[in-house]
C-alpha cells in the first residue's frame, strides 16, 4: 500500500498535502488562486490537462471549477448554493486560546458582515458528543443564519475534541463541566477582552452535548449569560448513561465509566454536574428543544429540566419536535433555526435596535 495524501486542517479549513513533489506543489499553487478557502482536486483526466476542483469556506458552501493546466484558467461550473452571495456571508476567523492550565485550543469567532466595527452580540455555541466532535471553519447553515440575525457565534474546540491528537481527546475524559466548560470560557474571555463582542449581551446555546454544556455554563457562570438553549441535550447524566445501549455489556459499561464515571459508585458527583437537579442555581431564561422520538438523548431529558424549572419558578421556553429524532431533518432543522433565532434575539437585542429589520425566514 502506498500513501498519497494527507488531509489534516489548518486554521480550521481542511488542506491537503501529497508526498509526490509535483501534487504536493500544484496543490500550493492551487490554493493560492483561491486564498483562505480550501480546495480539493476531486479528477482529472486521462492526460491530466484538465481537473475538477471544488472550493469552500465559510462564506462558501462549495464552487465547482474545471481547470485547464496548460491555460491556467479555472472555469467556474456550479455552486453548492447558488442562490447565495459569498460576499453577503459572514466569515470566521481562527484564535488559539491558552485555558486556564495552559492547555491550547481553537476557537472560531464569526462576525455579522454588517457590524461596521461595532461589537456584535455573541451566542456561544459548544458543538456536541463531546468526544471525537470538532468544529470547523467550514460553511455551516445554522451559524450563517445566526449571523444574519446581526448575531457573533463563538464555536470552541475543547479538550476532547477531534483532530489533536488522541491526549487531546483523552484530555477531556471526565471533564464535564470542568476543564471542557473552562476552555470555552477562556475563549468567551477572550473574545471580550479583545473587544471583538459585546460582553454585556451574550447567550449560549447548542445540540446533544452542546445543550448540556450551554445549561451547565449558565449554573457555573449566573451573571454571564443572558440566556441559554438547549437542542437534544442531556440534563441527566445517571439516566443517559443508563439508557445507552453500551451500559448492557461488560466492555460498554467500562467504556463509559473510564470517560463519564461511574453510576453505581459515583452517583453523587454525577448528579451534582445534572443540569435537571441543579435547575434551582438557573438565573436566566432558557429554550428547551427536543424531539419525542430522539434514541440517543431521550426526550425524558427535556421532560425532567423542564419539570425542575418549573419547581423551581425558573422561566423557559419550550418546543417540542413531535416525531424528530437525534438528528432533526432540513425541514425541522428550519423551524429549530427560526425558533433559536427569534429566542436570543430577544435578549441580544435591546428594544431601541433594529430588531424590525430581522429576517423573518
Amino acid at each position: 500500500m502506498e500513501v498519497l495524501t494527507a488531509v489534516y486542517e489548518e486554521d480550521g479549513l481542511r488542506r491537503f498535502h501529497y508526498f509526490d513533489p509535483f501534487s504536493d506543489r500544484f496543490q500550493r499553487s492551487l490554493e493560492h488562486a483561491f486564498p483562505g478557502q480550501s480546495v480539493a482536486i476531486t479528477s482529472s483526466s486521462r492526460d491530466s490537462r484538465y481537473f475538477s476542483v471544488v472550493v469552500s469556506s465559510p462564506r462558501n458552501a462549495g464552487s465547482f471549477y474545471i481547470l485547464d493546466t496548460e491555460t491556467r484558467v479555472a472555469d467556474l461550473v456550479d455552486s453548492m448554493m447558488p442562490w447565495l452571495d459569498p460576499n453577503e456571508m459572514a466569515d470566521a476567523r481562527a484564535l488559539e486560546v491558552t485555558a486556564a492550565d495552559g492547555t491550547k485550543i481553537e476557537a472560531f469567532l464569526t462576525i455579522p458582515v454588517d457590524s461596521k466595527g461595532k461589537a456584535p452580540p455573541l451566542l456561544v455555541l459548544p458543538h456536541g458528543g463531546p468526544y471525537g466532535v470538532r468544529d470547523s471553519r467550514r460553511f455551516d447553515p445554522l451559524v450563517q443564519y445566526i449571523a444574519s440575525w446581526h448575531i457573533a457565534v463563538l464555536q470552541v474546540n475543547f479538550r476532547g475534541s477531534a483532530g489533536y491528537g488522541r491526549s487531546f481527546l483523552e484530555a477531556g475524559y471526565r471533564e464535564r463541566a470542568k476543564g471542557i466548560e473552562d476552555d470555552i470560557e477562556a475563549a468567551v474571555k477572550r473574545v471580550v477582552d479583545e473587544g471583538l463582542v459585546d460582553g454585556t449581551r451574550m447567550c449560549i446555546g447548542g445540540m446533544s452535548y452542546g445543550g448540556y454544556s450551554a445549561i451547565i455554563s449558565a449554573i457555573r457562570n449566573p451573571d454571564r449569560y443572558l440566556c441559554a438553549v438547549t437542542i437534544s441535550g442531556v440534563s441527566d447524566l445517571p439516566l443517559q448513561l443508563h439508557s445507552t445501549g453500551l451500559w448492557k455489556t461488560e466492555e460498554g459499561r467500562k467504556e463509559l465509566e473510564k470517560v463519564y464515571g461511574d453510576p453505581t459508585t459515583e452517583y453523587e458527583q454525577l448528579i451534582a454536574i445534572s443540569p435537571a437537579y441543579r435547575a434551582d442555581e438557573i438565573e436566566i431564561p432558557v429554550l428547551i428543544v427536543h424531539g419525542t422520538e430522539d434514541l440517543r438523548v431521550d426526550v425524558e431529558h427535556a421532560y425532567r429540566l423542564k419539570a425542575m424549572l418549573e419547581a423551581h419558578g425558573k422561566p423557559y421556553s419550550w418546543y417540542l419536535l413531535n416525531g424528530a429524532r437525534h438528528s432533526p431533518t432540513n425541514k425541522e432543522w428550519l423551524a429549530v433555526a427560526r425558533t433559536l433565532g427569534l429566542f436570543v434575539a430577544d435578549y441580544l437585542h435591546p428594544p431601541t435596535s433594529a430588531v424590525e429589520e430581522l429576517p423573518e425566514d
